[in-house]
């Protein structure tokens, strides 16, 4: 019986760790905001800002923002890494 409580209690920590990952990695666009790599569209009367995570090759990550004006478009990020290289991509 404990063996099933455990696995139970394994089962719904992997759900819950999940369902926490997936939020927060949508957490840096907002309602009415479409990105495509590092650039986005605001489909909404009021500016918005968008956060990410810029990725480099060699391991860092750094925290990028940028703000899409109504019914327009900007980047966001699109930083050199500290070697000089473009970043892979940003976590949204």
């Amino acid at each position: 019986m404990r063996r099933l409580g455990y696995g139970l209690l394994a089962a719904a920590a992997t759900v819950s760790a999940i369902t926490l990952s997936t939020a927060t990695a949508n957490a840096g666009i907002p309602a009415g905001v479409y990105c495509a790599g590092t650039f986005c569209y605001n489909t909404t009367d009021q500016p918005q800002t968008v956060t990410g995570t810029e990725v480099c090759p060699n391991g860092p990550q750094y925290a990028v923002s940028g703000l899409i004006p109504p019914h327009g478009a900007g980047a966001v990020g699109a930083f050199a890494c500290p070697n000089g290289v473009q970043p892979q991509g940003i976590l949204y």
